[in-house]
Protein backbone atom coordinates (compact mmCIF):
# COMPACT_ATOMS: atom_id res chain seq x y z
CA UNK A 1 0.00 0.00 0.00
CA UNK A 2 1.25 3.47 -0.78
CA UNK A 3 1.73 6.09 1.92
CA UNK A 4 -1.07 8.08 0.28
CA UNK A 5 -3.76 5.43 0.82
CA UNK A 6 -6.48 5.47 3.44
CA UNK A 7 -5.28 3.77 6.64
CA UNK A 8 -7.10 0.63 7.75
CA UNK A 9 -8.21 2.35 10.97
CA UNK A 10 -9.98 5.04 8.91
CA UNK A 11 -11.64 2.41 6.73
CA UNK A 12 -12.85 0.50 9.80
CA UNK A 13 -14.21 3.70 11.35
CA UNK A 14 -16.06 4.52 8.14
CA UNK A 15 -17.44 0.97 8.00
CA UNK A 16 -18.70 1.18 11.58
CA UNK A 17 -20.15 4.66 11.08
CA UNK A 18 -22.08 3.77 7.91
CA UNK A 19 -23.01 0.12 8.53
CA UNK A 20 -26.62 0.80 9.58
CA UNK A 21 -27.18 3.29 6.75
CA UNK A 22 -26.01 0.85 4.09
CA UNK A 23 -27.98 -2.05 5.57
CA UNK A 24 -31.13 0.10 5.73
CA UNK A 25 -30.57 1.05 2.10
CA UNK A 26 -30.35 -2.61 1.14
CA UNK A 27 -33.64 -3.36 2.91
CA UNK A 28 -35.32 -0.51 1.04
CA UNK A 29 -33.82 -1.61 -2.27
CA UNK A 30 -35.14 -5.14 -1.81
CA UNK A 31 -38.64 -3.71 -1.40
CA UNK A 32 -38.36 -2.05 -4.83
CA UNK A 33 -39.59 -4.43 -7.56
CA UNK A 34 -37.55 -2.60 -10.21
CA UNK A 35 -34.35 -3.16 -8.23
CA UNK A 36 -35.25 -6.77 -7.53
CA UNK A 37 -35.78 -7.36 -11.27
CA UNK A 38 -32.42 -5.67 -11.97
CA UNK A 39 -30.69 -8.01 -9.49
CA UNK A 40 -32.47 -11.00 -11.02
CA UNK A 41 -31.32 -10.05 -14.50
CA UNK A 42 -27.78 -9.27 -13.33
CA UNK A 43 -27.57 -12.64 -11.58
CA UNK A 44 -28.72 -14.45 -14.69
CA UNK A 45 -26.18 -12.56 -16.80
CA UNK A 46 -23.37 -13.43 -14.37
CA UNK A 47 -24.45 -17.08 -14.26
CA UNK A 48 -24.33 -17.31 -18.05
CA UNK A 49 -21.07 -15.39 -18.47
CA UNK A 50 -19.34 -17.37 -15.71
CA UNK A 51 -20.39 -20.76 -17.05
CA UNK A 52 -17.51 -20.95 -19.49
CA UNK A 53 -15.01 -20.34 -16.68
CA UNK A 54 -16.61 -22.24 -13.82
CA UNK A 55 -19.08 -24.71 -15.31
CA UNK A 56 -21.30 -26.18 -12.62
CA UNK A 57 -18.79 -26.03 -9.74
CA UNK A 58 -21.05 -24.16 -7.33
CA UNK A 59 -23.84 -26.67 -7.82
CA UNK A 60 -21.56 -29.35 -6.38
CA UNK A 61 -20.40 -27.39 -3.33
CA UNK A 62 -21.25 -28.61 0.13
CA UNK A 63 -24.15 -26.52 1.50
CA UNK A 64 -21.89 -25.09 4.23
CA UNK A 65 -19.43 -23.82 1.62
CA UNK A 66 -22.26 -22.26 -0.36
CA UNK A 67 -23.55 -20.51 2.77
CA UNK A 68 -20.08 -19.16 3.60
CA UNK A 69 -19.73 -17.79 0.07
CA UNK A 70 -23.16 -16.16 0.19
CA UNK A 71 -22.37 -14.53 3.53
CA UNK A 72 -19.03 -13.25 2.22
CA UNK A 73 -20.68 -11.73 -0.86
CA UNK A 74 -23.30 -9.98 1.29
CA UNK A 75 -20.58 -8.70 3.63
CA UNK A 76 -18.74 -7.32 0.58
CA UNK A 77 -21.91 -5.43 -0.39
CA UNK A 78 -21.80 -3.68 2.98
CA UNK A 79 -18.07 -2.96 2.70
CA UNK A 80 -18.53 -1.48 -0.78
CA UNK A 81 -21.43 0.63 0.43
CA UNK A 82 -19.55 2.02 3.40
CA UNK A 83 -16.58 3.01 1.25
CA UNK A 84 -18.54 5.77 -0.50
Amino acid sequence: MSDEGMPLETQVARYEARWDEVLDGLHKALDDPVYVRYIHDLGLKRLKSGYFLYGDDMYRWHPAIREINQDEELADYIVYGTSA
